[in-house]
């Protein structure tokens, strides 16, 4: 004897017996084809891309060193420079 769920079971499964196949359409599968075509066109390789990164982080390095390069170092006036050329003294000590 089987249970009542077994049976329930296989109702189930008798009605996918009844299940028609469906046709596509005639184009569906090119359609499809050229979708994804259109999809892979639109992306950028990636040796471009690789290239474009690297151009890129050259680029932000340069940036970096030289802003550093600029801040580091003192920056004199035009007055210091004037004085240091042609050896003046930078100071009032003399009028004291």
């Amino acid at each position: 004897m089987k249970n009542t769920t077994d049976m329930d079971i296989e109702k189930e499964l008798e009605l996918l017996n009844d299940i028609r196949k469906v046709d596509a359409s005639t184009f569906l599968y090119t359609r499809i084809e050229q979708k994804i075509f259109n999809y892979q066109q639109n992306f950028i390789s990636r040796k471009s891309l690789a290239v474009s990164f690297t151009i890129l982080s050259i680029f932000i390095i340069i940036n970096i060193s030289v802003v550093i390069r600029h801040f580091s170092f003192p920056h004199k006036s035009k007055t210091e420079i004037i004085v240091k050329k042609y050896n003046l003294y930078n100071s009032n000590y003399l009028y004291e």
